[in-house]
């Protein structure tokens, strides 16, 4: 009931190391051809390797891209674009985020700034059988984690032609 400690021993890597092999499927360089033009996203996500894999994909595609760990931070972010006159285009929000404000709550602040925010709802446990729920709660629509840049480029896209409707 005190917790554990592991020791973890690793090889020393040497100029000898081995190419790993080339992944036998390979992402599109490019946007779909009905991609829509470059955006200012808005990421809300605590964990790292996801923001940072979201960040390079949405990059990739050509959007701008700032990243944020917690709600507070995304209601910050958003309220300082908004009000400068340069807003962001969509907001994908984790709805899983520890601590004061999760997803659901700091989206529901985002729609107190901007009505007419665009949201992805993401999380691991959010499947597209949940979307109808999430719209209900003003969301465009949902992205499950794991996600590969196919589907962001898809949910992207999506989300932006909800918000035309």
């Amino acid at each position: 009931n005190r917790g554990s400690e592991f020791s973890v021993y690793l090889p020393a890597v040497t100029d000898s190391m081995p190419t790993p092999p080339t992944p036998k499927v390979k992402e599109p360089d490019t946007a779909p051809d009905n991609a829509v033009s470059q955006l200012k996203i808005l990421v809300v996500e605590d964990q790292l390797g996801v923001s940072t894999i979201a960040q390079m994909y949405l990059e990739k595609l050509g959007h701008s891209v700032t990243c944020v760990v917690d709600g507070q931070k995304g209601v910050h972010a958003y309220r300082e674009a908004w009000q400068s006159g340069d807003a962001f285009d969509l907001v994908i929000m984790d709805m899983t985020l520890p601590g004061g404000m999760n997803g659901e709550d700091a989206f529901r602040e985002l729609r107190r700034i901007d009505p007419q925010v665009v949201g992805v709802a993401t999380s691991g446990s959010i499947d597209r059988d949940s979307l109808h729920e999430y719209q209900k709660k003003g969301f465009a629509t949902v992205l499950p984690k794991p996600f590969p840049l196919t589907l962001l480029a898809e949910v992207v896209n999506q989300a932006m032609m909800f918000h035309m409707v």
